[in-house]
């Protein structure tokens, strides 16, 4: 089997695990008293994470399902503009990940310079930390807001998605550059070090390979399944089976270009 056929594999995997509402469930796990219970959640983190790993496979492939995706993050949009975790109706204020993440993968559907436009305003009020680093939360009367590392990230790459210069990002790229470099990085919420890993390379930072990001614990029981993110006070961690498997299959595809290189020398 070629690459474009496992990527038509992965494809109609993907479409087959799309929800009611056209997006892709996280398993939320709560642990208590070393016990784990779970439901799934709507999903609209995934389906932004999956559009933007989608990027790395040939556009006339994937072009299809990151429409779709990109559609169905529409109709669960803030009336502002923004996006929240478990969308409008949700338990959730709005945050920042969950609406960059959305805004890269709406641009597949809307276009991007009207997205890129809506990102620069959606930064330019978006609050931050006395480092320059974007909080987290947008409202902080509902929920208390941290500067998370890997959401900065996420915001990085809508910005080299979607065409955005870094003088539009108010120095946020140095500032990021800077806490990595001094390893004063910290993730809050994010526990998966190869999630991280890729998203620092989508991001295109020069960085050295020895330096690191102080990442979330992890659960101490047994989840049957790879963590990717948390909740920061609270035993409540979340799997997103799609999120695995696109980050397994692009792993696999990366190996198998190597091993073609270097055995064709």
């Amino acid at each position: 089997m070629d690459s474009q056929d496992n990527v038509k594999k992965l494809l109609n995997w993907l479409s087959s695990q799309r929800n009611s509402a056209g997006l892709f469930s996280e398993i939320e796990v709560v642990v208590r008293e070393g016990e784990a219970t779970t439901r799934q959640t709507l999903g609209v983190f995934s389906a932004g994470v999956v559009s933007m790993l989608l990027d790395r496979l040939p556009s006339k492939l994937v072009k299809g399902l990151q429409r779709d995706l990109a559609i169905a993050l529409l109709e669960v949009r803030n009336c502002d503009g923004t996006w929240s975790f478990d969308g409008p109706n949700g338990d959730y204020p709005p945050d920042v990940d969950d609406t960059v993440l959305a805004m890269m993968a709406i641009r597949h559907f809307i276009g991007q310079r009207k997205v890129a436009n809506d990102f620069v305003a959606f930064l330019n009020r978006a609050p931050r930390d006395e480092s320059g680093l974007l909080l987290t939360w947008l409202d902080p009367t509902r929920h208390h807001s941290l500067a998370d590392i890997v959401v900065n990230l996420h915001v990085l790459v809508a910005a080299k998605r979607l065409k955005v210069p870094p003088s539009q990002l108010g120095g946020l790229e140095s500032v990021v550059v800077e806490a990595i470099s001094n390893s004063t990085a910290t993730s809050n919420y994010y526990c998966s070090a190869r999630y991280v890993a890729q998203a620092i390379h989508a991001a295109e930072l020069k960085l050295e390979s020895s330096m690191a990001i102080h990442l979330a614990p992890g659960p101490q029981v047994d989840t049957c399944g790879e963590v990717i993110f948390r909740q920061r006070r609270e035993e409540v961690f979340y799997l997103s089976p799609v999120i695995s498997a696109v980050l397994n299959f692009l792993e696999e595809e990366d190996h198998a270009r190597r091993n073609a290189r270097f055995g064709s020398v």
